[in-house]
């Protein structure tokens, strides 16, 4: 796809991807830090994606493509490992508060990505797709169980990442990358000017 800056001037997937939410964990902390306290459960679920493990990592000094080649599956992948790394760093820093931060891949979904095209081919679409991808129905599966279950947070992994099927999985190498999740925490306070008393 082309390239495409938000109103906010960054680019399109990075915005509202990763910056958006990120941004809305971070302004309600201090409600779920209070909720955890009082029942021991809140809980942050960042809907990424299995498409994270294309990133080989993270370029901090142009996370909007602005000075390197620009492909929008690159961009995609790149705001989806943010999503898992900052969950990682999200979550070392809010368990002992009772808060946990998950990350999941809700799975292939059929969407209305193709509502735009033609009416013979957003019917073949749904046809043919029907057959391959999950339901919206079956794609909310996993953020629910993140979102609900007990055994979501029973993990002791450090920001645990859930499969379609509701199974915990490691993520890619890159995502696991303690030292590349500082940075990218230390980058995103610093792009939303929000202040590390967390």
């Amino acid at each position: 796809g082309a390239y495409v800056r938000s109103k906010d001037g960054r680019e399109q997937h990075l915005q509202s991807n990763f910056l958006a939410p990120a941004l809305l964990s971070l302004l309600l902390l201090k409600k779920l830090s209070a909720s955890g306290a009082e029942t021991g459960d809140a809980r942050v679920v960042f809907v990424s994606s299995k498409l994270h493990e294309l990133c080989p990592g993270l370029d901090l000094d142009d996370m909007d493509f602005s000075s390197r080649a620009y492909g929008s599956q690159s961009a995609y992948a790149s705001s989806k490992l943010a999503e898992v790394l900052f969950v990682r760093a999200l979550d070392k820093r809010v368990r002992s508060k009772g808060v946990r931060a998950l990350a999941l891949h809700p799975g292939n979904i059929v969407t209305g990505v193709v509502r735009t095209l033609p009416k013979i081919v957003q019917f073949a679409y749904r046809v043919i797709m029907a057959r391959i991808l999950l339901t919206p129905e079956q794609g909310a599966r996993c953020s629910l169980y993140c979102a609900t279950r007990a055994e979501a947070v029973a993990s002791d992994a450090v920001g645990p990442y859930f499969t379609s099927d509701c199974l915990e999985k490691l993520p890619s190498a890159f995502a696991l990358d303690d030292a590349a999740s500082e940075r990218l925490w230390s980058w995103t306070l610093s792009e939303l000017g929000i202040h590390d008393d967390i």
